[in-house]
C-alpha cells in the first residue's frame, strides 16, 4: 500500500467495512433464528376443545336427523294424496257404472234433498242426459212429488254431466246444485279424512290389498 490516501487503501477499507457489516448481519441472524427456535419450543400447542368439538357433531347430526324426517314426511304425505286421489276417481267410476235402479234411486233422494232447500212449490229438476230414460217414469215422478210436496218438472242437460241432479226454482233465479261433482266438494273435508285414516291404517299393514283393486272394497 502506497499511503492511507492512496485509491487502493480506500478500497481495501470499503471492502474491510463490508466483511465486517455482512459478518454482524450474519451474527444477527443466527442470533434471530435461536430466538425464534427458543420461543417455538416453549409455545404450547392449542388443541379444540373437545367438547366444542361433541357439541358441533351432535348438532349438524339432529340436523341431518331432522331433513331426513322431513323428507320421510314429505313422501309419506306425496304417497297419501297420490292414493286419495286413485280411490276417489275410482269411486267416481263406480258411481256412474251404477245399475240404472240404483242411479234413479240416489236421483230421487238428491232431489228431495234439494227440493227441501227451495221454498217454491214447484220446482225443476236437472238430470243428466244419460239419466233422461230413467225419469220419464210418471210413477217415479209422482212418488217424488208426493214425498216433497212439490210440482217438478224433469228436464234432461248437458248441464250435469255426472249423476245426481240440479233442482231450481221456475224462473232459475235460485238452484241446489246436488250433483256427484258437486257432493263431492261438499263433503270433501269428511271423505278426505276417512280416506286418510283408512291410509294410515292400511299403512301400518302393508300386505293389504288397496281399496280400489279388489271387489270387496268400496270408497
Amino acid at each position: 500500500m502506497k499511503g492511507f490516501g492512496s485509491l487502493e487503501a480506500v478500497l481495501v477499507a470499503i471492502q474491510e467495512d463490508a466483511r465486517a457489516e455482512i459478518e454482524k448481519i450474519e451474527t444477527d441472524t443466527d442470533a434471530t433464528l435461536a430466538r425464534l427456535h427458543e420461543e417455538e419450543a416453549h409455545t404450547p400447542v392449542v388443541v379444540p376443545d373437545a367438547d366444542v368439538r361433541i357439541a358441533v357433531a351432535r348438532r349438524q347430526a339432529r340436523e341431518r336427523l331432522a331433513e331426513d324426517q322431513w323428507a320421510d314426511r314429505q313422501a309419506a304425505l306425496n304417497a297419501r294424496e297420490i292414493w286419495i286421489g286413485r280411490v276417489a276417481a275410482e269411486g267416481q267410476k263406480r258411481l256412474l257404472a251404477l245399475a240404472q235402479e240404483v242411479r234413479r234411486r240416489e236421483i230421487s233422494r238428491f232431489a228431495g234433498e234439494a227440493a227441501a232447500r227451495l221454498t217454491s212449490d214447484q220446482v225443476d229438476v236437472l238430470v243428466a242426459v244419460d239419466d233422461e230414460a230413467l225419469t220419464h217414469d210418471a210413477a217415479w215422478r209422482a212418488e217424488l212429488e208426493a214425498a216433497t210436496g212439490k210440482h217438478m218438472v224433469v228436464t234432461a242437460t248437458s248441464e250435469v254431466m255426472d249423476g245426481g241432479c240440479i233442482v231450481r226454482t221456475s224462473d232459475g233465479r235460485i238452484r241446489y246444485d246436488n250433483t256427484y261433482a258437486a257432493r263431492a266438494r261438499r263433503f270433501e273435508l269428511a271423505w278426505r279424512a276417512a280416506l286418510g285414516t283408512l291410509f294410515d291404517a292400511r299403512s301400518e299393514t302393508p300386505n293389504r290389498e288397496p281399496v280400489g283393486d279388489s271387489g270387496d272394497d268400496r270408497p
